[in-house]
């Protein structure tokens, strides 16, 4: 890593005088007249990896909100917990040249599934299903966490103002765009009342706002840490939300979903219709925002939208099949 660092340098003192001042240039200053040495580039223009008197930390750029997230309620969530690991943060603060920013600890662990993805170009390779029961775990002390207490800060809530808005939005995008029928709109707004009637009376969970396996990272004793905090959200349904989130995203594992589903209804107890509203939701977000401009990917999500929607295939697939 340090020879791709010194290469890096090279190319970056012959092209930095002639780029704007990014925050990339202010942060490689920032870290410079604190001490710490750049040892990898984690994410352009956002995350490094840094060493300083021999220990390791990830030096991190934040927007406001997830400084208050760090702040008001990682910083304060109690444990331990059977597997859950949440990234402890050293210092945190903000700066008139790179603006919020935070230091944590580096975790010394491996990624559950380096090789897989969702896209079909990655060749939907397999998982073992022997992985599910860590997944579990991690949503077992998600579950554990009341958010309650945390209502008060800057964290984003889903409340009802929030789900309704964001649903309108992106139905008016399909329906200009011919995506979904007038019946099919009248019917997503229909099964998505579990969620709205309880958006504002909790009991409230909190989670990260992306839990998928890229952030999932295997600790060398065997818990998993959950990372990227920085958009977390509290919510009624947010384990309902996590479990359907991996359940869509693992569109090409059947065997690996059947079997999540199975041990998330039994251990979990997740609520049947709470499921299929946040799935609804999911799958219109993916489809109209996140992979609007990726016609393949937006044509999975608007399928899983289709099954949500009709009554014998969603049955089908809460009984795993």
């Amino acid at each position: 890593m340090n020879g791709w660092w010194e290469r890096s340098k090279t190319l970056l003192a012959k092209w930095l005088p002639f780029l704007p001042v990014s925050w990339h240039r202010k942060a490689l200053a920032w870290l410079d007249r604190h001490g710490y040495r750049p040892v990898e580039v984690l994410s352009w223009e956002k995350a490094y990896r840094v060493e300083k008197g021999g220990q390791h930390f990830v030096f991190k750029r934040l927007s406001p909100e997830g400084l208050v997230i760090w702040q008001e309620v990682l910083s304060k969530v109690g444990g331990p917990f059977r597997r859950l690991v949440i990234p402890e943060a050293v210092t945190w603060g903000q700066d008139k040249e790179i603006g919020s920013w935070i230091l944590r600890r580096w975790l010394d662990g491996k990624p559950m599934c380096p090789d897989w993805s969702e896209l079909p170009r990655a060749g939907g390779m397999r998982l073992a299903p022997d992985g599910v029961e860590k997944v579990v775990d991690l949503l077992e002390d998600l579950a554990a966490i009341d958010a309650a207490p945390f209502l008060r800060t800057g964290v984003p809530r889903r409340d009802r103002s929030f789900l309704q808005e964001q649903i309108r939005r992106e139905v008016a995008q399909a329906e200009k765009r011919g995506l979904l029928s007038p019946a099919e709109i009248d019917r997503i707004w229909c099964l998505v009342q579990p969620i709205l009637a309880c958006a504002d009376t909790g009991p409230w969970r909190l989670s990260n706002h992306d839990f998928y396996f890229r952030n999932f990272l295997e600790m060398p004793d065997g818990r998993v840490a959950l990372l990227d905090w920085e958009v977390a959200r509290i919510s009624c349904f947010e384990i309902e939300h996590c479990v359907s989130y991996l359940w869509m995203l693992l569109w090409n594992q059947p065997e690996w979903r059947a079997e999540f589903l199975g041990q998330t209804k039994q251990r979990l107890r997740i609520d049947r219709e709470k499921f299929r509203a946040a799935l609804i939701v999911n799958s219109l977000h993916q489809a109209m925002f996140v992979w609007q401009n990726q016609p393949v990917l937006q044509d999975k999500m608007l399928h899983i939208l289709r099954v949500s929607l009709d009554e014998e295939r969603f049955a089908a697939v809460w009984k795993g099949l």
